[in-house]
């Protein structure tokens, strides 16, 4: 239908409109007396100043008809804005409604503008409503016809994904609105950098990849600030080089207020951030059944104690101790510190003593809400689906296969990966689960469509010794797979996978989490787990940030330790510094540690979750990933 057949239909319509707005506009107040005409000089008339509201808009629409058709459409979106400016989004709806209706009659960057106050019109009247599907299509304009986005796409960007918890995405479209502030405020920069103060390790490298205007020095900025912010004196230094560097930057009204804060800490005198302790109590099941898991942590701790001589160390076995005299056993030792409990029953018997050192629980309390002066350590598998997750999400995978083991703890992580693809793509990712032995094959074949493909051919009764053979069509919809499982299973499974893909069809990536991993592995498993990525800590995973001389030297003396001691290990081995740095964690948000087990970051829960690296097994042999192919 045209476009002026449409309008010519709606005229009726929008004349009732522009009545009804004109008897409104033109009731006043009742009319005084007519006062006796004075003789006053003539003044100039001047001409009554052109409300571009959406009375105009419209009535101007109406007179393009005759005059300008090719102006109807553009005058009519002019109206559609200007009703959410005078706060009347159901009109604004409607006639964006209306337009969506004859698409063709427009071009794409009406298109484009329609979509957006739809959006907009549709935010107002239904409220956390789901902007996704609106933004994705204006998305795809802007894509398909090579054009640039409005400011109010990246603001509804921000809306959607403050609702979705979506900080990159957010922060990205934050960015990119801000180059529209001409007039920016220092408090605008400042909530910047708020955002920037909360992302972790995998987030920044997912921002970068975005590429928004202006990002780099503000991640640089960030990192330092992770780093560097616990030591005054080395922060200073690091910032002071940014700014020679970044001299234009607006994040120099954030390293302006931190250098300031840290002159004004340095006149008065005021305590470090992390200042010298002499005595931590470390309490670890040293004897009993758990007495293996305290003694490599002890270990651990022990390892980082050779660069720590100025503290005293004092452990105390979890399994002799009354916990009900714990208090009085401090306070006899003089301790400033505690490290531990490891074990949860432990953890809920010293949180109900109420000490009140600076603590840090290697283990995560089960209920019990934490207090200013206790932080915990999350070890948690399932913390690093959620980094799978969101990151996997941002390669744009249409149809990832989630692949889980069925015991209880796989369980777990494969729901935190689904819930957390759930949130930021708004799809439902496809699962299966399998169990060890004769079961899986038969799964895993249903999974990959194999099945289907074997009913086709099962007559020709072809074998693999044959000279005819015929390729099992696997499913050539799934383009990424994720395995839950640990090292054992999915040494079975990977392979398995790997052959059920034809050679005519491209290879799907295989991704999976820490437990699909391990250090006790022979010359077979770097062959079965070819070409599979996956998260691990650095103590486990040859990098940058791993303490090669220490983890050759704990390999040379336990050879054989399990992968789950080694963990153990390796949080030992960070806890001194992380007790050390509770205020800089509490007083500077953007504090981060760098540690064996990844690096830690304190949440609003006084929880320190981690941020973990990306591996791969490559051509018979492990290798580190800068960052996820």
């Amino acid at each position: 239908m045209h476009f002026n057949c449409f309008f010519s239909k709606n005229r009726q319509l929008i004349l009732a409109t522009l009545v009804a707005v004109t008897i409104a506009s033109c009731s006043s107040a009742p009319k005084k007396a007519p006062e006796q005409p004075k003789s006053v000089p003539k003044e100039e008339v001047k001409p009554k100043e052109i409300v571009e509201d959406a009375q105009y808009y419209l009535t101007m629409a109406e007179q393009s008809l005759a005059t300008n058709p090719d102006q109807t459409s553009y005058l009519l979106i002019n109206a559609a804005q200007s009703y959410l400016s005078e706060e009347k989004p159901n009109n604004a709806l409607w006639l964006a409604k209306q337009l969506e209706q004859n698409k063709t009659e427009l071009t794409s960057e009406q298109q484009y503008r329609v979509t957006l106050i739809k959006a907009q019109a549709t935010d107002i009247l239904v409220p956390e409503t789901n902007l996704k599907p609106m933004l994705d299509e204006a998305n795809e304009i802007v894509t398909e016809n090579k054009l640039p986005h409005d400011l109010a796409y990246y603001q509804l960007l921000v809306m959607h994904a403050e609702r979705t918890s979506q900080l990159v995405l957010g922060l990205d479209a934050k960015l990119r609105a801000f180059t529209y502030n001409q007039q920016a405020t220092d408090q605008d920069i400042t909530a910047l950098w708020q955002d920037f103060v909360l992302l972790t390790q995998w987030q920044q490298q997912q921002l970068q990849q975005k590429r928004a205007p202006m990002v780099t020095p503000w991640l640089k900025l960030a990192k330092l600030a992770n780093e560097y912010g616990h030591n005054n004196q080395v922060f200073n230094n690091k910032l002071s080089n940014w700014q020679k560097q970044n001299p234009t930057h607006p994040a120099n009204v954030i390293v302006n207020q931190l250098l300031e804060e840290i002159t004004l800490e340095q006149l008065n005198q005021q305590p470090s951030i992390a200042p010298e302790q002499k005595v931590i109590a470390i309490i670890l099941p040293l004897t009993g059944k758990q007495a293996r898991a305290g003694q490599v942590a002890q270990q651990g701790i022990l390892a980082a104690y050779q660069n720590n001589t100025d503290l005293v160390l004092n452990f105390i076995d979890a399994n002799q101790l009354d916990f009900t005299t714990l208090n009085d056993t401090l306070i006899k030792i003089n301790a400033s510190r505690v490290i531990g409990p490891l074990l949860k029953e432990h953890v809920e018997q010293f949180l109900a003593q109420n000490i009140p050192l600076p603590t840090l629980l290697l283990n995560l309390p089960t209920q019990t809400a934490l207090k200013d002066n206790q932080i915990a350590i999350s070890m948690r598998p399932e913390d690093e689906a959620v980094q799978a997750a969101a990151q996997l999400s941002d390669k744009h995978y249409r149809k990832p296969l989630l692949l889980s083991h069925n015991d209880p703890v796989s369980q777990r992580i494969a729901q935190t990966f689904a819930n957390q693809w759930l949130s930021i793509t708004d799809s439902p990712i496809e699962t299966m689960t399998y169990s060890q032995g004769k079961d899986m094959q038969n799964q895993l074949k249903q999974s990959l469509g194999v099945d289907d493909s074997e009913r086709r051919i099962k007559d020709l009764r072809v074998r693999l010794d044959q000279i005819l053979k015929i390729e099992e069509r696997n499913r050539r919809d799934i383009d990424m797979i994720y395995i839950v499982g640990n090292n054992q299973q999915t040494r079975l499974i990977k392979p398995y996978i790997d052959v059920n893909i034809a050679t005519f069809a491209d290879v799907i990536p295989v991704y999976a989490s820490s437990r699909s991993h391990s250090l006790n592995h022979d010359d077979s498993a770097l062959v079965d787990l070819n070409g599979m990525t996956f998260t691990e800590m650095p103590w486990l995973l040859s990098s940058e940030q791993q303490n090669t001389p220490l983890a050759k030297q704990a390999h040379n003396l336990w050879p054989n330790r399990s992968d789950s001691l080694q963990r153990i290990f390796a949080m030992g081995y960070d806890a001194i510094e992380l007790v050390n740095k509770l205020e800089a964690f509490k007083a500077r948000p953007y504090v981060r540690h760098f540690g064996q087990t990844g690096v830690l970051k304190l949440n609003e829960s006084n929880v320190l979750t981690r941020s973990l690296l990306w591996g791969q097994y490559s051509r018979s042999q492990v290798k580190q990933l800068a960052q996820l192919n």
